[in-house]
């Protein structure tokens, strides 16, 4: 088709993949909204707001899954579920109550969330410094800042300062915002757990559809989001993640360009990549970023103990 001569667009997959993905798998899992108990939630409520002994109770937890959140955020492709579980983990191992953790204890919820928004602001530093995005949130946003013309990356700072700041700018104001928009719309989300399953589904589905025709008005590209929505369910279904798709496909055309850009410099010889020492950093950097997870599988299988068959 002569719609694809260009190539496949971001947006389609994008939403296919994040949207019609989470609603097959939803549909598969069976959530349906009415099974949750609905509790009418108020700002006026006793306990709503948190004690003086509850704020002294997640300063620790906060300071710390705040850095560590930060630190795995850094890390391309690691995310904020993961530092969320590793400050889960952490708090509850240096706790000394740990039987209540699962039962509403501080540390537990405090800390992984400090560490699942610190992690969201660490994505932004490899995007922004070296191009690459270190979630599928900061992928989403290197898609964009593409379709207008930036480049992230070293030269950023330089060549466009004014977004730079402009963008940090806005994370500090975000999080100001989002306490706000938190303390007063407390009780408009949660009225969202009444809205059935088999009525949001049609709404999400439709809302999908319109912005994908509306981007270039074809009817192709709708059905790749169709096509990219069963792909991000079948990943969801078999524990793969369908960032890791979206990153593939944003830094796919940069990675073959900056390839061919190297191969040039250096007359077809692949050495470049070793004699160079900051090339050769991040290809060491790559080899332990890919060597560790396989390494820690490897190690957490092996200490597992054996579960002894069950005699008939």
């Amino acid at each position: 088709s002569a719609e694809l001569i260009g190539g496949i667009d971001f947006i389609p997959l994008a939403i296919g993949l994040f949207g019609i993905g989470e609603i097959l798998y939803s549909v598969y899992l069976n959530q349906h909204a009415a099974d949750f108990p609905y509790i009418k939630v108020s700002t006026k409520d006793e306990g709503f707001w948190p004690s003086r002994r509850e704020w002294k109770e997640s300063r620790g937890p906060t300071a710390r899954g705040s850095v560590l959140g930060f630190m795995v955020g850094v890390v391309p492709g690691a995310g904020a579920t993961i530092a969320s579980l590793m400050s889960y983990s952490m708090e509850k191992s240096i706790s000394k109550t740990p039987e209540k953790f699962g039962k509403g204890a501080i540390p537990g919820l405090i800390g992984p969330e400090a560490a699942n928004n610190a992690a969201s602001a660490g994505s932004l530093v490899p995007l922004l410094t070296l191009g690459i995005p270190g979630s599928g949130s900061t992928a989403v946003l290197l898609g964009a800042f593409l379709l207008y013309g930036l480049r992230p990356g070293p030269l950023l700072m330089t060549q466009n300062p004014e977004f730079a700041w402009g963008l940090i700018a806005s994370m500090y104001l975000g999080n100001v915002v989002l306490v706000l928009l938190n303390i007063f719309a407390i009780p408009l989300f949660a009225s969202f757990m009444k809205v059935p399953l088999r009525i949001a589904i049609p709404v999400i589905v439709v809302l999908c559809t319109i912005g994908t025709y509306t981007v270039n008005g074809s009817i192709i590209e709708t059905w790749l989001m169709v096509l990219a929505g069963v792909l991000g369910f079948f990943m969801k279904r078999f524990g793969f993640s369908p960032a890791a798709a979206i990153v593939a496909l944003v830094l796919g055309p940069i990675a073959e360009e900056t390839l061919r850009q190297s191969l040039l410099i250096s007359n077809g010889s692949p050495l470049i990549f070793y004699q160079r020492p900051v090339a050769f950093g991040l290809v060491i950097l790559f080899a332990i970023l890919v060597a560790v997870p396989v390494a820690y599988r490897l190690i957490r299988g092996r200490s597992l103990p054996a579960v002894p068959a069950e005699e008939d």
